[in-house]
């Protein structure tokens, strides 16, 4: 990250700020409140990743980037920023690119082996740009995520496989969006509906059209349904849980509502497991993409057909009616005729 071609290390410099550097971060005592006052020495608690310029104070919890510092300290963010315009016009205004490219760069090869483990393939990888660096004193795989206009807007992390499997937003209070908005644009047939950004690049790897929400799929708006007007036909293909069939019936019926879409419902075969994926179908090798949409998909809402109905005699009738009708003195199944 960069401003005015200066690092973050020399833009402290230049603002007259003391600081120490260990193991690649700069600490300094916190800029945005008294929480170090009582700090002895060189004890200090905001911490600044010396290469991307991310920072988090450890006392009060204060986090931003170089750009939060430029206006902190009454730097005007327009006239500090550097405008990559290698994407065209949709990256002019784009503060985030640098970051991106920065975390990208950092992508180490056991986390590239990791997502290709996953099904993710290279020219995935790097056409997303996912990356790796550190955040709220962990490290994570970064997944940008871009805005309908295309520019990059903040980064869904994942934790080092390693260390866990937590998943957080950097940075904090993003709204959930859609992850892949530009699938809409590059076709008009089949889109489907995952449950998180690793399932959708795993799909793409298998040129399959995919999209999902950036804040899971309970976060799925009916706001985006209109988004959809031109696409054909829409899977959903959520994780074999409650929690994946409640909100799969919940954007169907958001679908059937408000879009002329065919839709249908994916049901992963039970060998996925208990919560497994659209990953977990594939590294388990239960099928492939056709099968998905042949063999485990049915068409929303289900059609009746109705062409094996049989018509009832009137001994039937009176066999069913019967149990549902109440008896009284006056009532007689010979005054009772069909037409």
């Amino acid at each position: 990250m960069i401003i005015k071609n200066k690092s973050v290390r020399e833009y402290l410099i230049e603002k007259a700020i003391t600081f120490i550097e260990k193991n690649g971060e700069i600490i300094t005592k916190c800029l945005f409140s008294d929480c170090d006052k009582d700090s002895r020495g060189e004890e200090a608690h905001l911490y600044i990743n010396s290469k991307t310029s991310q920072f988090e104070c450890k006392k009060c919890g204060k986090s931003g980037n170089i750009f939060t510092l430029a206006i902190h300290f009454g730097d005007s963010k327009d006239s500090v920023i550097i405008k990559d315009h290698s994407l065209g016009s949709s990256s002019k205004e784009n503060d985030f690119y640098d970051q991106v490219i920065e975390c990208h760069k950092n992508l180490p090869l056991r986390i590239r082996n990791y997502l290709n483990g996953r099904g993710i393939k290279d020219e995935v990888i790097d056409d997303s740009k996912l990356g790796f660096c550190r955040f709220y004193s962990r490290n994570w795989i970064t997944i940008p995520v871009k805005d309908k206009k295309g520019n990059y807007s903040f980064f869904k992390l994942r934790e080092d496989p390693k260390k866990g499997n937590k998943k957080l937003t950097y940075p904090k209070g993003k709204k959930s969006q859609l992850y892949k908005w530009d699938i809409l644009n590059k076709t008009s047939n089949r889109i489907l509906i995952c449950e998180g950004e690793l399932d959708c690049l795993l799909l793409e790897s298998l040129k399959v059209n995919a999209i999902s929400s950036t804040h899971g799929a309970a976060n799925f708006n009916k706001e985006w349904v209109q988004n959809f007007n031109k696409i054909k036909e829409v899977y959903i293909c959520f994780d074999n849980d409650r929690a994946g069939r409640v909100n799969s019936e919940r954007i169907l019926k958001l679908f059937e509502d408000n879009s002329k879409c065919r839709l249908f419902k994916i049901t992963l075969p039970k060998e996925v497991g208990q919560g497994g994926d659209i990953t977990d179908y594939f590294q388990k090798k239960l099928g492939n993409t056709e099968d998905l949409f042949l063999k485990y998909s049915s068409q929303y809402p289900e059609k009746i057909d109705t062409s094996k109905f049989k018509p009832l005699k009137l001994s039937q009738l009176k066999d069913i009616l019967g149990l549902t009708i109440k008896r009284d003195n006056n009532f007689s199944w010979n005054d009772f005729s069909l037409y």
